[in-house]
Formats: structure tokens, sequence, C-alpha cells
């Protein structure tokens, strides 16, 4: 009696189960698909898993749209709306999103290799964990967009907005960071090898732990950044205006030379390997090789 009880109670909660999660509540509804290629809107839409690759979606208004794990391979999404849209592990490889709008949108786990996201709008949404290899982003809007362990691997970010930017552990081997503005980024721990940062703004960037060994650097502006464990390896540089940086011991950088100064880096520097005086006062001048720091780091800076 009680097994038969005990086996009731197991199909009704079976029951209950299929009744509270139907198939629809999950996947696209077939009447949003519908609507989304009838009239090119469909705010709030459920196309979860949706194949709308190829799609001739230019300036489409899907704000706030279910897109979960969707297939846009290719598609033209210039100019869109997709502001607070879910595009968690969405297919979007070599599609056209210039200038379109993901304001507070969720791509993370997103495929988005190759696409074309010139002048697109990412602020304030969750990229972590996207796959944006060689994709292009040119000018594109990534202030305070969380793009922790990003794939940025050869990827165009020049003149990007990348201000208050979280990349931690992100891989952006190769990447064009030309002009970039990096204000008060977080790249703790990424992966910054062969990296071009010529004319970025590096200001309060956080490089701890984080790999520039070949990164190209010039007429950069470091000022208060942390490099604190930062393996700059065989950097051949010059970097502009280095302020009150803080730094480990052993750094291997190339330095200006400031007539009357010295870089402000945190802690005394010792002695160079190796200095070259044959260019005028005020010039700048490489300094290449190792540069030991004495000093103790700022306990909230080591920690």
């Amino acid at each position: 009696m009680r097994w038969s009880q005990g086996l009731t109670g197991a199909i009704a909660t079976v029951v209950l189960i299929s009744i509270g999660f139907p198939p629809s509540a999950r996947a696209a509804k077939s009447e949003d698909i519908d609507r989304l290629r009838a009239t090119n809107r469909c705010p709030g839409c459920n196309l979860q898993g949706a194949d709308l690759g190829q799609l001739q979606l230019q300036g489409a208004n899907l704000f706030e749209a279910n897109l979960q794990g969707a297939n846009l391979k290719g598609a033209d999404l210039r100019s869109a709306n997709l502001a607070g849209a879910n595009l968690n592990e969405a297919d979007l490889f070599q599609a056209n999103l210039a200038d379109a709008n993901f304001h507070g949108a969720n791509l993370s786990n997103a495929n988005l290799q190759g696409a074309d996201l010139r002048e697109a709008n990412f602020g304030g949404a969750l990229l972590s964990r996207t796959n944006l290899r060689r994709a292009d982003l040119r000018d594109a809007n990534l202030f305070r967009t969380n793009l922790s362990e990003a794939y940025l691997d050869l990827a165009d970010l020049s003149r990007a907005d990348l201000r208050q930017a979280f990349l931690f552990r992100a891989n952006l081997e190769g990447a064009n960071l030309s002009r970039a503005d990096l204000l008060g980024a977080n790249l703790q721990g990424s992966n910054l090898k062969d990296t071009d940062l010529r004319g970025s703004n590096l200001q309060s960037v956080n490089f701890a732990d984080s790999n520039i060994a070949q990164a190209r650097l010039s007429n950069n502006l470091l000022a208060d950044a942390l490099l604190q464990g930062t393996a700059l390896g065989p950097v051949v540089c010059v970097i502009d205006r280095v302020i009150n940086c803080y730094t480990d011991p052993k750094v291997n950088v190339t330095l200006p030379r400031l007539p009357d100064s010295t870089p402000a880096f945190q802690g005394r520097p010792v002695a160079p390997a190796f200095q070259d005086n044959s260019n005028p006062p005020g010039e700048r001048q490489p300094v290449r090789g190792l540069w030991n720091f004495e000093g103790d780091f700022p306990e909230s800076q080591s920690n």
C-alpha cells in the first residue's frame, strides 16, 4: 500500500513538472519567428534556439528578446537594437553587427568570431568567456563591459572605449588596441603578448599578473597603473609619462628619459643594466635592460 502511494506521488510529481515546464516555454515560438520575419520587430520575444542564420535583420528591434542558443551565423544585424537581450551561447559567427546596440545584453559564452562589431555599443554588457577571436571592434563602446576570460586574440580593438572594462584573465594575444582608451580597466591575469598598445590610454590600468611580453607600447599614458607581478618579457618600447606606477623588482622595460627627473615608479630605481646617454636632454631615450626597484608596495596594492 505504501509502495502504491509512493508511486502515485511520483507520477503526480512528473505530471506537475511536465505541466509547469512545457517545451514551448523553453523553445522559440513559431509565431515570434514569423513576426520577426514579417515586421523586423520582436521586442521581448522568445527566440531561444531559433535558426536565424543569414537573415537580413538590419535595424531590427529585438529589445530584451530571448535569443539564447540561437543560430545567427552570417546574419545582417547592422544597427539592430539588442539592448537587454539574452544571447547566452548564441552563434553569431561572422555576423554583421556594426553599430548594433547591445547595452546591458548577456552575450556570455556566445560565438562572435570574425564578427563585424564596428561602433557597436556594449556598454554594461556581459561578454564573459565570449569568443571574439578576429572580431572587428574598431570604435566600439565597451565602457564598463564584463569581458572576463573572453577570447579576444587577434581582434581589432583600435580606438575602442574600454574605460573601466573588466578583462580579468582575458586572452588578447596579438590584438590591436592602438589608440584605445583603457582608463581604469582591469586586465589582471590577462594575456597581452604581442599586443599593439601604441597610443592607448593606460592610466590606472590593473596589469597585475598579466603577460605583456613583446607588446608594442609608444606614446602611452601609463599613470597610476598597477604592474605588480606583470611579465613584461623582452619588451622593446618607449612609455611616455610613467607616473606613480606600482611594479615588482626586476622589471624588464624601456623607459623614457625626462629632463632632470626619473620615472616616478613606486619604489626607488636602483640602476639600469644598460643606458645610452647619447641623446640630448629632454628627448625620449630608451633605457633597455633590467631595472631594479627598491621600496615597499602600498598594502592595498600588494594584496
